[in-house]
């Protein structure tokens, strides 16, 4: 099962981020792939330069990366084709706003199509009714997480709620 963990713009800065990531690899035993990195894309656009060499120098760990809230802040699609990605994150801003009228799903569309043909998976923020899951499925999104699925819970309620729906006896 996978764990993703959110970095901080001050965690992102620092150089020694994919060394520190190696390390905590190596202390845990956890397989890279099953480690996912968030980072939102405010951070990831503030220094271009140094976040491709970033995120190439995880990747090459084996670590996932995700771009989190995409859509909310400054999207540039030539630097998203020049960044080590394997997931975007549709910001919740677009997810509370779906509605059946064609208007609220053109961008949540656009950014399952943009990860699609970058083959970069989607998730999608602040799934909170069953319409807005339906239509984020039949739109090819990836992944849904939100308040219909779980409220947060505390690390020692986690395991309960992953053993009651997803880890299935052997």
């Amino acid at each position: 099962m996978a764990m993703a963990v959110n970095l901080s713009a001050i965690q992102f800065e620092n150089p020694e981020l994919p060394a520190y990531i190696a390390g905590v690899l190596q202390r845990t035993g956890l397989t890279p792939e099953l480690l996912h990195v968030e980072i939102t894309e405010t951070t990831v656009m503030k220094q271009p330069d140094q976040t491709e060499n970033l995120l190439r120098e995880i990747s090459a760990l084996g670590v996932k990366i995700s771009i989190d809230d995409f859509g909310a802040g400054y999207s540039s699609l030539s630097y998203l084709m020049r960044f080590t990605a394997n997931k975007l994150k549709i910001d919740r801003a677009f997810t509370q706003q779906l509605t059946e009228r064609r208007n609220d799903q053109i961008i949540p569309t656009a950014i399952i199509n943009l990860g699609r043909s970058l083959h970069l998976e989607t998730v999608a923020e602040g799934v909170e009714t069953e319409f807005q899951l339906q239509m984020l499925k039949d739109k090819g999104c990836t992944y849904a997480q939100g308040y219909l699925l779980s409220r947060p819970v505390p690390p020692d309620s986690a395991f309960e709620l992953l053993k009651q729906h997803w880890i299935r006896p052997s």
